[in-house]
């Protein structure tokens, strides 16, 4: 088997889609909520309303970069909101007096229900310095199929499995056509229908990541492909982070915590050890979000035991997706990045 034509994002060579890279002015400048909406440059139609749409439809629109100034203008950086909405063929210039056309989706397979709110966010230079635009998008998502996880993110040094399960609240329900992977390192098995707790009958597929992914992150996705008229596809993003060389281990390599109530809390407990058995010292803990926090022991140890804590009332979403990034002393120069998935019931 044969891993080439994934689509390496870093970590390997050579690198097969380009990433624009973000640089940090325009990050600085999303933080503090900057936006010129007085510049030359503005959005044609100026906000998207989408009306109401079905959880797991795609949604593609097209809108234009409007440049009323007498000068061109350099698009620098665009970026999204949140991973459910997608933008492409981005221009690099809006000619003087001219337009430029940019691609967006919105994806609402991750999209909890009710009214929703994105945007996309254009970092441009021109005779003013350096600026924002932000487009407005929003919509009312109805909740019908839903798959479970919607993005899944694997961090690991072997091979792992996964499983990802349909559930339709409607009456009558479709037929799985097949099921396909982005990749032959992927593979995707026949759904299996049965009763979950509540239960509801749900349809269950389980994918496994193939042990001889080189190290390296990949971006790939598996696609449910359906009889139904609405929910033709649906489609699951996997991104997978794939170890080599790593000294130090997690155990478990990634977490998922359920919350059962909107405000509730919990903890988990991941054990650091170096697999040549010396020991081991933290340096520093980070996280990626704030409902995030994680303690761990001072001073050299056989195994370090970390003890992340979750808050339920700090997440808005019903999920989400974080990591921890533990630095070490020793092994000196070490770094284990641990995912994090809330799921608020």
């Amino acid at each position: 088997m044969r891993c080439g034509h994934l689509k390496l994002l870093r970590g390997g060579s050579p690198m097969l889609h380009p990433v624009r890279l973000i640089p940090c002015w325009f990050l600085a400048l999303c933080l503090v909520g900057e936006c010129c909406a007085e510049g030359p440059l503005r959005f044609d139609p100026p906000e998207l309303e989408l009306g109401e749409l079905r959880t797991g439809q795609e949604v593609e629109h097209r809108v234009k970069l409007v440049n009323q100034g007498p000068t061109p203008i350099e698009v620098q950086a665009v970026t999204a909101s949140c991973g459910c909405l997608r933008v492409w063929q981005v221009p690099t210039r809006v000619p003087a007096g001219g337009t430029a056309e940019l691609n967006l989706a919105v994806h609402t397979l991750s999209a909890p229900a009710g009214p929703q709110n994105w945007q996309v966010k254009v970092g441009w230079g021109g005779s003013a310095g350096l600026q924002t635009l932000a487009l407005p998008v929003r919509a009312t998502v109805r909740q019908e199929v839903v798959l479970q996880p919607p993005m899944l993110r694997v961090n690991s040094s072997g091979a792992t499995r996964h499983e990802l399960v349909v559930v339709d609240h409607r009456p009558s329900t479709f037929r799985i056509v097949r099921a396909v992977t982005s990749s032959p390192c992927l593979r995707i098995s026949e759904p299996v229908e049965r009763t979950d707790a509540t239960g509801r009958r749900v349809r269950a597929l389980t994918l496994t990541i193939d042990g001889q992914l080189p190290p390296g992150r990949y971006e790939e996705q598996v696609v449910i492909h359906t009889d139904d008229p609405v929910h033709r596809e649906l489609r699951v993003l996997v991104d997978v982070t794939r170890r080599g060389g790593q000294r130090v281990e997690a155990l478990p390599e990634q977490l998922e915590l359920v919350l059962p109530a909107a405000d509730a809390r919990a903890s988990r407990v991941v054990v650091l050890r170096d697999l040549r058995g010396r020991p081991v010292e933290i340096e520093s803990l980070e996280t990626s979000h704030p409902a995030l926090s994680a303690r761990g022991p001072e001073g050299e140890a056989a195994t370090a035991s970390i003890r992340l804590e979750v808050r339920g009332d700090l997440i808005k979403q019903d999920r989400l997706e974080g990591e921890v990034v533990v630095r070490m002393v020793a092994p000196a120069g070490e770094k284990v990045t641990i995912p994090v998935t809330v799921l608020k019931r």
